[in-house]
């Protein structure tokens, strides 16, 4: 009898899996946005003590220096025909 329980776990796990990656690769394009939407929170009175404590707020910073560096020098192609 345990089995069906089981199974709907397996389920629900494996659905909530597949949302993930769903999102994830829906988001991926917006990178650079994404990451400047996260240090404007990561800033925010609320979140910067607890991101600064964990060095989180640096790290996050620094990533999107060298996204900001790797867009300018390496543009994607259907970014240089628009902009």
């Amino acid at each position: 009898m345990a089995q069906p329980n089981h199974l709907r776990r397996i389920r629900f796990w494996l659905a909530i899996f597949i949302t993930g990656l769903v999102i994830s690769g829906i988001t991926a394009f917006a990178l650079q946005t994404e990451l400047n939407w996260l240090i404007t929170s990561l800033h925010s009175d609320a979140l910067r003590p607890i991101a600064q404590f964990t060095h989180l707020l640096h790290w996050i910073e620094r990533v999107n220096e060298g996204l900001d560096v790797t867009n300018a020098r390496f543009p994607s192609w259907p970014m240089a025909q628009t902009g």
